[in-house]
């Protein structure tokens, strides 16, 4: 069932609000408790099973971290933790086992929030809590699925007063609207020109133009399909009274590529940030130790994205030029920036094209396609014979393609399409007018097309 859906929104949420709406408040916890386990159940009963038991383990360790066994308890539930995780999304990668598995939804979510949730407790700052509070914080729907992974106290204070009015059913519409939009009208859009790109490798039919085309195409398609999600999910939330952290802001208008890593993902940003580079010594070290910290910090959040070896690369680059960057300002703090424009280009290009070793389902194939990027003799003549035809418009799934990467350009650097815009504003006249013909054209595209899954669900 996805966001994205008719089944979702007509059989799920607008029952779920019209019920909602006549339920007694102190009844509508439980409610909504209930609600996001039949969520979860539809998509499969045996990961259900393994999500209630990773729930049930959890809260009976964190009623032990005040013994003063407290460290070695902490260390043996953050290990039972990863070990489904390891065992589901890297057994394969790690020899472990012959066979693959369906990796379960969600396993790499609420498996950090959990964890998370246990250091709070070690660290004494959550009190107290009981399973029932417990249970919503885990399941909530609309972050259990691909985030926002929270802190216990971001979320359970506002989840004990949780309401529903007209207001904020209004006012999460026009967010929910917004990120189905980007997911239906931009996102899977993109989606065909990336795939057939990726696929033209493997036969060697694709030349350098096209290579570009479907490169772009998928850096768009993974920043409007994330997007997308972290949208909706800040917009379901709000129907019911609860602001979700910001967990996507604007990455693409990033002057470098630590302000990158402050506007994607900006949860698991933070979690890497406060679990794994803090604990190794952050920056309270020397340089030296600093640049390690961040190189594992960034290599652990490649391999938390995927098994393959495309992702330990990814993840390792970010990390080398992340440290670079810091190098730079460090020693060469009065050395001229780039005009703020060209800095945000070289910041898009540059994760545009680490994209590539992402996306590849092997290190060859990645190879083979940064060589036929870089074929510009193969470019040049591939832009000369469209320019000899009758236009490049004369050729309908180039102009197809190329209305659909301007208008994705234009949309990710000129409008404040994002959900931060609408945060914390009422909803105006306009703005509900805006989000209903947004919410109308994706129902619309949605009857005629499949429903896509977010790409976020596979890590």
């Amino acid at each position: 069932m996805l966001f994205n859906s008719y089944a979702f929104i007509f059989l799920f949420l607008v029952p779920l609000l019209a019920v909602a709406r006549y339920i007694n408040p102190r009844y509508l916890f439980g409610y909504i408790i209930l609600a996001s386990v039949i969520f979860y159940a539809q998509w499969d009963l045996l990961h259900l099973s393994l999500l209630s038991t990773s729930i049930v383990a959890n809260y009976f360790f964190s009623k032990r971290l005040s013994s003063k066994y407290k460290k070695p308890i902490l260390a043996l539930a953050v290990t039972l933790n990863l070990m489904p995780l390891i065992f589901f999304k890297y057994s394969f990668f790690l020899s472990l086992s012959t066979n693959t598995y369906t990796l379960p939804l969600a396993i790499s979510f609420y498996t950090f929030q959990q964890i998370a949730f246990l250091v709070d407790v070690y660290k004494e700052k959550i009190k107290d809590t009981t399973l029932r509070e417990y249970l919503f914080f885990v399941l909530f729907f609309p972050h259990l699925i691909a985030g926002p992974i929270l802190h216990y106290n971001e979320l359970m204070p506002q989840a004990k007063k949780i309401f529903l009015s007209l207001e904020s059913v209004l006012a999460g519409t026009v967010i929910f609207s917004i990120g189905l939009a980007k997911k239906v009208l931009l996102a899977d859009s993109l989606s065909p020109i990336a795939n057939q790109g990726f696929a033209l490798v493997q036969n060697a039919t694709l030349n350098s133009l096209d290579a570009w085309m479907a490169l772009f195409a998928y850096s768009f398609e993974i920043y409007f399909d994330f997007s997308a999600y972290s949208d909706m999910a800040v917009g379901l939330a709000l129907m019911f009274g609860i602001l979700l952290p910001i967990n996507f802001n604007s990455p693409y208008k990033a002057a470098n590529l630590i302000d990158f890593w402050r506007r994607w993902h900006i949860t698991l940003s933070n979690f890497l940030k406060d679990h794994i580079y803090i604990p190794l010594g952050g920056n309270k070290c020397s340089k030296q130790r600093q640049l390690i910290n961040l190189f594992i910090t960034m290599l652990i959040g490649g391999i938390w994205h995927g098994s393959g070896w495309g992702f330990v690369l990814w993840g390792a680059l970010h990390g080398l030029l992340l440290g670079l960057l810091h190098l730079k300002t460090a020693f060469l703090p009065k050395m001229p920036t780039l005009f703020k424009p060209l800095s945000i280009f070289v910041t898009f290009i540059s994760v545009t094209l680490l994209w590539v070793f992402f996306r590849s389902p092997s290190f060859d194939m990645a190879l083979k396609y940064y060589e036929i990027l870089f074929d510009f003799s193969s470019l040049s003549f591939t832009a000369v014979q469209l320019l000899l035809q009758k236009g490049v418009y004369h050729n309908f799934f180039v102009d197809t393609k190329l209305f659909i990467l301007t208008l994705s350009l234009m949309v990710v650097w000129l409008l404040p399409f994002n959900s931060n815009y609408f945060y914390d504003k009422k909803p105006t006249k306009a703005t509900l007018f805006i989000a209903a013909m947004l919410l109308m054209t994706s129902l619309k595209t949605l009857a005629s097309t499949p429903s896509n899954s977010f790409l976020y669900f596979n890590f």
